[in-house]
């Protein structure tokens, strides 16, 4: 069986094809971005609300979650 993988970056995990690859590198970009937005607005505020609190954990989540990744194979 003939698998092809590339990867993104040494913490980033195995894709099976390019698109792979950039799709989950453009999704961590979104995730840095949105969480830096949420960081920058709770600094400018001394009381953000308790849903922007929230929104930055769930963010981290998430980012944590991709960075760890999984194996993906190519057919």
């Amino acid at each position: 069986m003939n698998r092809t993988f590339c990867t993104v970056k040494k913490t980033a995990p195995t894709h099976g094809t390019a698109e792979q690859a950039s799709a989950h590198t453009l999704t961590i970009a979104a995730i840095d971005a949105a969480r830096a937005q949420l960081a920058r607005y709770a600094l400018a505020t001394d009381w953000p609300p308790l849903g922007m609190v929230e929104s930055a954990d769930l963010l981290d989540a998430a980012r944590a979650a991709l960075a760890e990744g999984v194996r993906h194979e190519a057919a």
